[in-house]
C-alpha cells in the first residue's frame, strides 16, 4: 500500500490524549500525550518512547501538535507506520486510531488520568515481557482481524492464531509471516483459504497468538499473509455482491428437471447438483464441499440462471 496523507477537521478544545499498547511486548502500558509536547518514538535509548524491536527504526516517528490535535509524522522509517491498517507518513490522530509500529500496536485513547512520561517509560519497561505468554490477544472489536494479520506478516511472526466466536473456533498456523494452514473446528471441509475467508468475515470474537507448535501434517496454504489478506477481502466483497441475488442460507434450493443435459455442465457444477439433490439450504451446500464459499455461490447462481436449481417457496 502506498503512503496516504489524511486530513481531518481540527478538534476543538483541550483533550487529554494517550497511547495504550494493545498488542506487543509492552502490552498494557499507557503513554501520555501532553498538549504541546513533542514525543519521539523509536528504538534509540534517547527516544521518549523506546520500543525495543528490530523492526522499529531508531527514530521511527514523531507526534507533534496542531491546535491541540496530536499529529503523527513518519519521516521515512524502514518498515513504515500503519494507522488503521494503512501505511501513512502524516496523520491527524483521533481517539480510536490504531498505530502499528514494528511488532507493537498502540491505540489512541482520550480522557485518561494523566501520567508523567517518566512514569510511563518505567511502566513500559515493567510491561515488557518474554515469559512464554501470549503478547498478542484481545477482542476483534478492538483490533480487527485484517490488522492482526497485517501485523503478523510485517513482523514475520510464527505461531498459532486462535480465534473464538460464540461456539465457533478457528486456528491460523503461521510460520515466519506466512500462513501455512487454517481450519475451523467441526468443519472438515472448511480448511485452507475457505476457512481463512470465513474467519475474516467474522464480526466480533476473541483472539490470541499461541507459541509455535507442531504444524499439521496437511498444509492447506503457503502464502504471505499480506497476499492472502488481499485475496480474502476480494472474496468477501464478491460474496456480499452475490448474496444480494442468491437464496438466503435458510431458504431451500431444489434440484429441478434439467432444461438440458446435466452431463454437459462443467464437472464442478455437476458436483454441486449432486450435493444439493434433492434439496438443501445454501448454508448446508457450503459445508458439503471443499470449494471456497465464493466458488460455491458462483456455481449456484449459474445453475439457478440455467434452470437447474430453483428456490423453494
Amino acid at each position: 500500500m502506498g503512503d496516504i496523507r489524511e486530513v481531518r477537521p481540527t478538534q476543538p478544545g483541550n483533550r487529554v490524549f494517550a497511547l495504550r499498547v494493545i498488542a506487543g511486548r509492552h502490552q498494557g502500558a499507557v503513554l501520555p500525550l501532553e498538549p504541546g509536547r513533542e514525543v519521539l518514538v523509536g528504538r534509540s535509548a534517547d527516544a521518549d518512547v523506546v520500543l525495543d524491536d528490530e523492526l522499529v527504526s531508531r527514530s521511527h516517528l514523531t507526534i507533534r501538535w496542531d491546535n491541540n490535535v496530536p499529529v503523527l509524522e513518519d519521516p521515512g522509517s524502514t518498515n513504515g507506520t500503519f494507522v488503521n491498517g494503512m501505511r501513512v507518513q502524516h496523520w491527524r490522530l483521533a481517539p480510536g486510531d490504531r498505530i502499528a509500529v514494528g511488532g507493537s500496536l498502540l491505540k489512541v485513547v482520550a480522557e485518561l488520568a494523566p501520567v508523567s512520561l517518566a512514569e510511563a517509560r518505567r511502566l513500559m519497561k515493567d510491561a515488557g515481557h518474554d515469559n512464554g505468554k501470549a503478547v498478542l490477544e484481545g477482542t476483534l472489536d478492538e483490533i480487527p482481524l485484517p490488522e492482526i494479520v497485517q501485523l503478523l506478516g510485517v513482523t514475520r511472526k510464527s505461531g498459532v492464531l486462535v480465534l473464538m466466536r460464540d461456539d465457533e473456533h478457528g486456528a491460523m498456523y503461521i510460520d515466519q509471516g506466512r500462513i501455512v494452514h487454517c481450519a475451523l473446528s467441526g468443519r472438515a471441509d472448511a480448511v485452507g483459504l475457505k476457512a481463512f475467508v470465513r474467519i475474516l468475515g467474522w464480526r466480533g470474537g476473541r483472539f490470541r497468538l499461541d507459541p509455535p507448535t507442531a504444524l499439521p501434517s496437511t498444509r492447506g496454504l503457503a502464502e504471505r499473509l499480506d497476499s492472502i489478506l488481499i485475496e480474502g477481502c476480494r472474496q468477501l466483497d464478491e460474496i456480499a455482491r452475490l448474496e444480494k441475488d442468491i437464496s438466503p442460507a435458510t431458504v431451500l434450493l431444489r434440484v429441478v428437471p434439467p432444461p438440458g443435459p446435466a452431463h454437459a455442465l462443467p464437472p464442478e457444477r455437476q458436483r454441486i447438483l449432486e450435493l444439493a439433490s434433492p434439496s438443501c439450504t445454501v448454508e448446508t451446500l457450503l459445508d458439503r464441499t471443499p470449494l471456497t464459499d465464493l466458488e460455491v455461490l458462483q456455481h449456484v447462481r449459474s445453475l439457478e440462471l440455467a434452470g437447474f436449481l430453483r428456490r423453494s417457496r
